[in-house]
């Protein structure tokens, strides 16, 4: 269970107890609540108010995670610019040099927000560029060379792969 499905758990547990808790001064001090309303309305607004506070303050974290995410993204961006050499490539795949450059990242902070912030368009680039040479690509990824041009072709294969563009139709 991550964190996250482990704090709603909570905000709900907490949700119910004080609802059960409502709940049960209400039906057992009907009497003494007719003459005392405000006990129960004391329970009712703190219970409310613990949760109104317990939900903002949730909210609030996770535009800070968000942000910090961001940040970090950006840092990574500026650090790993990927510039292959064409004359590391082979003939066959050259002309697939800029799509590797810009698919190729193995950092998954900057392949996520790629993949989130990417345009249709830019898929299917993406998808052409992979399926016209996928044999190629193929042989090129097998020979395991560890070189940057070659872990970007990878990457740009796996990004594919990833995606699930094999699965889309042609338009």
């Amino acid at each position: 269970m991550s964190k996250r499905e482990g704090s709603r758990k909570s905000f709900w547990m907490l949700s119910a107890v004080f609802g059960v808790i409502a709940l049960v001064a209400l039906i057992i001090g009907k009497l003494f609540f007719r003459d005392h309303p405000l006990y129960l309305v004391a329970i009712i607004s703190i219970s409310c108010g613990y949760l109104i506070v317990y939900r903002s303050r949730e909210s609030k974290l996770k535009k800070r995670r968000v942000e910090i995410k961001n940040q970090t993204i950006q840092v990574r961006k500026a650090q790993e610019v990927l510039s292959l050499d064409i004359n590391e490539i082979p003939k066959g795949l050259q002309h697939v040099k800029k799509c590797a450059e810009k698919w190729g990242s193995s950092d998954p902070l900057i392949r996520e927000d790629l993949y989130n912030n990417t345009s249709r368009e830019e898929l299917i680039v993406l998808k052409e560029c992979v399926e016209q040479n996928i044999n190629a690509i193929e042989e090129y990824v097998n020979r395991e060379d560890g070189s940057n041009e070659s872990i970007a072709i990878q990457n740009m294969y796996k990004a594919y792969e990833e995606l699930g563009l094999w699965t889309w139709e042609k338009e």
